[in-house]
């Protein structure tokens, strides 16, 4: 199983802000990421894709996109 979850931590502890479908005592692994870090990553994703698709129209992105999600996977 995997997902994310947001927690805060707290007197020492990360406390899940929902309820978690664990044993106790159950070990998990943890990556920790502050909200924001998301949004800045996201940012620079969205610059890189304007820097190699400026010349092309938006409508054909678009439509080259939506038919791309039509194909047969």
């Amino acid at each position: 199983m995997s997902r994310v979850i947001r927690a805060i931590f707290e007197n020492g502890v990360l406390r899940p802000l929902e309820t978690l479908d664990l044993p106790e005592r159950s070990e998990v692994e943890l990556a920790i990421q502050a909200p924001d870090h998301w949004a800045s990553e996201f940012t620079e994703f969205l610059a890189r894709i304007h820097a190699k698709t400026f010349r092309f129209p938006s409508e054909e992105i678009e439509a080259d996109i939506t038919a791309a999600s039509r194909e047969p996977q």
